[in-house]
């Protein structure tokens, strides 16, 4: 059995070192361990917005279901009492437009509040 060992040992070292200076190449070069780029941290932001036409409770979910539903939305909190959504979102991939113009096609309108807005 340790002859099989030993046998066996030589082959599988040598392969572990032939694969080695692809896998440090790849580390060196941002590729990652297996050829797939690191991910980075998108920047997200906050936005606020302020709603109007939300005649029900109800409402708020549809509101947040059109925003959550948009490519870039990684949050979307909707308060019915308060008239206001709060969006997490990544703009490289989603604009406070494109959100806006999703909250009108469900019939409501939305604008965008200042950051220090109430």
């Amino acid at each position: 059995m340790e002859k099989i060992l030993k046998a066996a040992a030589l082959p599988v070292l040598l392969a572990i070192l032939a694969l080695a200076p692809t896998y440090w190449s790849r580390l060196i070069q941002g590729q990652g361990a297996y050829g797939v780029m690191p991910v980075h941290a998108a920047e997200i932001r906050t936005v606020r917005l302020a709603l109007k036409g939300l005649a029900c409770a109800s409402c708020k979910y549809a509101v947040k279901t059109a925003l959550s539903n948009l490519d870039g939305v990684s949050r979307a909190d909707v308060s019915y009492k308060k008239r206001r959504a709060t969006v997490l979102f990544d703009p490289d991939k989603v604009t406070t437009q494109q959100m806006i113009e999703a909250i009108e096609k469900i019939g409501f309108q939305a604008e965008i509040l200042p950051e220090n807005g109430r």
